[in-house]
């Protein structure tokens, strides 16, 4: 194609009109044959460029669809710790906790105890409350407060250690089915509940007087001695509650377990 071309410009260069008549035919000859080529060359060209442009079209279109049609990379595994939770399972539900046992009520047999008659000779002094029911032999000469609502029912108090010498009786509701005082348990336990900590329980006993069971105890207090004594009649509890220092208690321990073996939630003796 190289050749062809610098014939052509050879023959446009030449000036004579002879040369250029006798020429003509074989300058239009080459025309057509130079024209051809550079058609040639450009229909070549051409293909050549359409070839290259749709290698390099179709490269990155090729390319694209390669990206686009290869699978998606995996996503990155979660850290070891947030793996573990989210294929392990669900925890359990914790486990309900198991019905306490129903209370098994043993019947305590008290034992057998006289109600208190004596008055040690004037230190103690009978005393019945006809209204509520009860009976009692209260020490004599004591300041006696009548009922305060919610608090006793009676209360005497020594006049020479006024609120520190006191006796004091007091009632609780009880349900209807709370027919006994062991119904709240075995006696040692309930004196260490009715201790709390904060009192010493130094002895403990169930004792029977007519019929009727009564729980008694002993506390060390701070400062003190109390003796407590619970029964549970016509519908109530039924407290007696003495207490004295130290110093005095050597003097009144006899006097008050004799003034609680006499106490009685009835009226009439069956021992009458």
């Amino acid at each position: 194609m190289a050749t062809r071309a610098t014939l052509l410009t050879m023959l446009m260069l030449c000036s004579a009109e002879g040369l250029q008549l006798s020429l003509a035919p074989q300058r239009r000859m080459l025309t057509t044959m130079s024209a051809e080529g550079v058609s040639r060359r450009a229909i070549l060209g051409s293909a050549s460029t359409i070839a290259l442009a749709g290698a390099v079209a179709v490269g990155p279109a090729l390319a694209d669809d390669e990206v686009a049609s290869a699978p998606a990379a995996p996503p990155a595994a979660p850290p070891a710790e947030s793996s573990a939770e989210g294929s392990a399972e669900p925890p359990a539900a914790p486990a309900e906790a198991p019905e306490p046992l129903p209370k098994v009520y043993v019947k305590v047999v008290g034992e057998e105890t006289a109600v208190s008659r004596t008055k040690m000779g004037g230190l103690l002094e009978p005393y019945n409350d006809v209204g509520k029911g009860w009976r009692i032999n209260k020490p004599s000469g004591w300041n006696q407060f009548d009922t305060l609502p919610g608090v006793y029912e009676m209360k005497w108090e020594d006049l020479v250690a006024t609120n520190r010498e006191v006796l004091l009786v007091t009632t609780t509701p009880v349900k209807s089915t709370t027919t006994s005082v062991d119904m709240l348990g075995d006696v040692t336990e309930v004196g260490r509940k009715l201790g709390k900590g904060k009192k010493e329980l130094l002895s403990a006993k169930a004792v029977e007087k007519e019929g009727i069971l009564f729980y008694m105890w002993e506390f060390k207090t701070e400062d003190g001695h109390q003796l407590l004594q619970l029964c549970v009649n016509k519908g109530k509890l039924w407290s007696v509650d003495a207490s004295a220092p130290d110093k005095r208690w050597s003097k009144v321990s006899e006097l008050y377990t004799n003034s609680l073996l006499s106490f009685m939630p009835t009226l009439k003796s069956s021992a009458n």
